[in-house]
């Protein structure tokens, strides 16, 4: 299985409950989550991931989805420095 190999640890273990969430989507509802995923030299970017129902089977399960990854590494980097320049001035 490829996704261990490529998901944080913590962000595979929340798979099942994720896969859950997406199944039970209705149609036109979206479905974000925060991965993060490892790169081939070995450290992890943060994708934001929205997701909605795209194709259905005959008897209503999903059959497939559309998702929109964006990297989002940046925004964690800067969130974390304010957050060390807030802790060093209180």
């Amino acid at each position: 299985d490829v996704l261990p190999a490529l998901l944080h640890p913590d962000d595979f273990a929340r798979m099942p409950a994720l896969f859950a969430q997406m199944h039970a989507l209705r149609d036109h509802e979206t479905f974000v989550s925060v991965d993060r995923w490892r790169t081939k030299i070995g450290t992890y970017k943060t994708f934001r991931n929205r997701v909605l129902p795209f194709a259905r089977h005959s008897d209503g399960r999903l059959a497939s989805v559309l998702c929109i990854s964006q990297d989002i590494s940046h925004v964690i980097q800067a969130q974390d420095i304010i957050l060390e320049q807030l802790r060093a001035i209180s």
